[in-house]
C-alpha cells in the first residue's frame, strides 16, 4: 500500500500546556506533574498557530518519565489462535517473540471445529462420520505440534497447548477473557475455504472484552518482538482510549510512538483546546516517548487508508486503534475505518472495543 499525505508542518501551541505543567501551575485543577525539563515541542522557534486544512501538526515529548513497577503493567498471559491455515506459522512466530519480549506465558489454542461442521449445515452430530471427526482432530493436533516446534526453536521459556472440541468463536471467546492479549490472523480470502471461519476475528473483537492483535497474512518483518514505533489512531472516542491503554505495555517499551490525530476539526468537543496534547501528557507520565501528528484528510479520502499511509510513511511497525461495530443477527458489522484497516493492513494492528 502506498499513499502520499502531502504533509505541511505547522506550529503547535501544545508547548503552552507543557510549560504550564513544568512551572508548577495547577492545570485544570490538577497538581502540577514532575515533567521532564527537556521536553520540547517541534518546531520550537515558530509562532503559535492553529493547524490549517490538510495540515500535519507535530509536537514531540522527547524524554519519557522514569518507568517504575507501579506504572508498568506488562502482559503476563498471551493467547494465540493455532490452526492449519497457510499463514499460521507467521502468526505463531510473532506471538512467541512477543511473549519472549514481554516475559509472558503463551497459550497456543487449537479447535477441531466439529460443532461448526456438525450443526452449521443442519447435520445431526450422530450422522457426522467418526472418520471426519478424527480428521478434524488430527488437523488440530498437527497445528499444535507446529506451535510447539516454533516455541522451542525461538527459545520460549513458558507456554502451553490447548485443544478444544468446539468452534473457534466459542472456544477463543471463553479463553480470551482470562488472558491479557488475544492474537489472531487476518482473514485471507485466498486460503482454503474449509480453513476459514468467516467473521471469527470480527466476532471476537466485539465480544471477548480483551485487546486483539491482528497479524497480517502478507509477509512482514514488523513487530519482531516488542513494537519499536507504534502509530496510535486517536479520535477522542472511548474505543480509541481503550485500545491505547490496552497497548501501554507495548508503548512503554517502544523507542518512539506517533499519536495520529486525524480530522480533529470534525469533533472539536472530543479533543479539547489542542488535539492530542492531553493524551500525550498522559502517555508521557506512563513513560511513553510520544509525538503528536495532526492530519486532515481531503474530502472523499478514506480515513483507514490515510492511517495506513501514515504508518507506512513513518515506518511504523504497529497500529493501535479502537474497534467500532455491532452485531446484527449473527453478523458482525464493523465501522468503515476499522473494516478498511483490517482488510488492507500489511503490519500488525491492535484493536479494542
Amino acid at each position: 500500500m502506498t499513499g502520499d499525505l502531502d504533509e505541511q508542518t505547522q506550529p503547535s501551541n501544545a508547548e503552552q500546556k507543557v510549560e504550564h505543567a513544568r512551572q508548577g501551575s495547577a492545570w485544570q485543577g490538577l497538581p502540577a506533574p514532575d515533567y521532564p525539563e527537556s521536553a520540547q515541542v517541534a518546531p520550537p522557534d515558530m509562532p503559535l498557530a492553529w493547524p490549517t486544512r490538510r495540515a500535519t501538526t507535530c509536537c514531540r515529548l522527547d524524554n519519557r518519565l522514569p518507568t517504575t513497577e507501579e506504572n508498568t503493567m506488562p502482559y503476563t498471559t498471551l493467547l494465540v489462535h493455532v490452526d492449519n491455515s497457510r499463514h499460521c506459522a507467521q502468526r505463531i512466530r510473532l506471538a512467541v517473540r512477543l511473549a519472549i519480549a514481554e516475559g509472558a506465558h503463551l497459550i497456543g489454542s487449537a479447535m477441531s471445529g466439529i460443532s461448526r461442521y456438525a450443526y452449521g449445515g443442519g447435520v445431526n452430530a450422530l450422522q457426522f462420520a467418526p472418520a471426519q471427526m478424527q480428521a478434524l482432530r488430527s488437523q488440530a493436533s498437527e497445528a499444535l505440534h507446529e506451535f510447539e516446534r516454533i516455541a522451542r526453536e525461538e527459545g520460549l521459556g513458558t507456554c502451553e497447548t490447548r485443544f478444544v472440541d468446539d468452534d473457534a468463536q466459542g472456544a477463543l471467546l471463553l479463553q480470551a477473557r482470562y488472558c491479557d492479549l488475544l492474537i489472531l490472523g487476518q482473514t485471507d480470502a485466498q486460503d482454503t475455504p474449509s480453513r476459514v471461519i468467516a467473521g471469527t476475528p470480527e466476532y471476537l473483537m466485539l465480544h471477548c472484552g480483551r485487546p486483539v492483535l491482528m497479524v497480517p497474512h502478507a509477509p512482514s518483518t514488523a513487530l519482531a518482538g516488542s513494537a519499536q514505533h507504534p502509530l496510535l489512531a486517536w479520535n477522542g472516542s472511548a474505543e480509541a482510549l481503550r485500545a491505547i491503554t490496552d497497548a501501554l505495555p507495548l508503548l512503554q517499551r517502544a523507542q518512539q510512538v506517533t499519536l495520529a490525530v486525524v480530522n480533529s476539526h470534525a469533533q472539536p468537543a472530543a479533543h479539547g483546546e489542542q488535539p492530542g496534547a492531553d493524551l500525550a501528557l498522559y502517555l508521557a507520565r506512563h513513560g511513553v516517548n510520544v509525538e503528536v501528528l495532526q492530519h486532515d484528510t481531503p474530502p472523499g479520502q478514506d480515513v483507514g487508508a490515510a492511517l495506513l499511509a501514515m504508518a507506512a510513511q513513518r515506518q511504523c511497525d504497529l497500529v493501535v486503534m479502537g474497534c467500532y461495530g455491532h452485531m446484527r443477527l449473527r453478523e458482525a458489522l464493523l465501522g468503515g475505518v476499522t473494516r478498511t484497516v483490517l482488510q488492507e493492513m500489511t503490519l500488525p494492528v491492535l484493536v479494542s472495543h
